[in-house]
């Protein structure tokens, strides 16, 4: 893993607010940007990154994932200390991200395109 990154939704001007917490200069602005100005939970780098080589973040989707032989969408989510991708109509199977990510591209995330999600 490079560095250790984060984000934060704020929903008021509609974009991301994300940070190094390793390599940023301003931390202490960031943090406090981070804390007072964003709404959403906080999401994790991965510290993977996509096909196309996008930082894959909690909360992000992938396009058409192939799980136990059902190929829909899949978010990625942090459970039980790891990182996993779940299929989004209904489907509770889980993959592991690191073979998602290599082969997959990132369609949207759960803020921006809600609608990828059913």
């Amino acid at each position: 893993m490079d560095n250790i990154k984060i984000r934060r939704w704020n929903s008021k001007r509609e974009h991301f607010v994300e940070m190094d917490i390793v390599t940023s200069i301003n931390y202490r602005i960031m943090w406090c940007t981070l804390i007072n100005e964003c709404d959403g939970p906080f999401e994790l780098w991965t510290g993977l990154r996509d096909k196309d080589g996008l930082d894959v973040f909690e909360g992000d989707i992938f396009g058409s994932v192939k799980i136990n032989k059902v190929s829909c969408n899949a978010k990625v989510v942090f459970d039980g200390g790891a990182f996993f991708v779940e299929h989004v109509k209904g489907h509770k199977n889980q993959e592991e991200l690191p073979c998602v990510s290599r082969n997959h591209e990132i369609i949207g995330n759960i803020h921006e395109n809600p609608e990828f999600l059913g």
